[in-house]
């Protein structure tokens, strides 16, 4: 008996065990929260939210890296809206 004629193609019976198996879609569980309800917003949100640039948004975050309404997740700002909120409450320039 030739061994070629018993080898088994492990990598096809793998693939073709794959391909027949049902897929399980897991749906996004994050709740959908509106801006004024959130906490922080990213740049992005807050440049929406409160119709300031993004440019101005990180020059103001980049000019008051310890301020109380920014908060650091590693090198990625978020923007405590209600702080930022009363920040901007105080200015009459931006």
């Amino acid at each position: 008996m030739d061994t070629n004629d018993s080898k088994i193609d492990w990598e096809a019976l793998l693939k073709a065990q794959q391909e027949s198996m049902p897929t399980i879609s897991i749906p996004d569980c994050s709740p959908k929260i509106p801006f004024w309800e959130r906490y922080t917003l990213s740049v992005e949100e807050a440049a929406q939210y409160f119709r300031i640039g993004r440019d101005k948004l990180k020059k103001i975050i980049s000019e008051n890296p310890d301020a109380d309404f920014v908060l650091w997740n590693g090198t990625r700002s978020q923007i405590k809206r209600k702080k930022f909120e009363n920040y901007i409450d105080r200015l009459n320039v931006i």
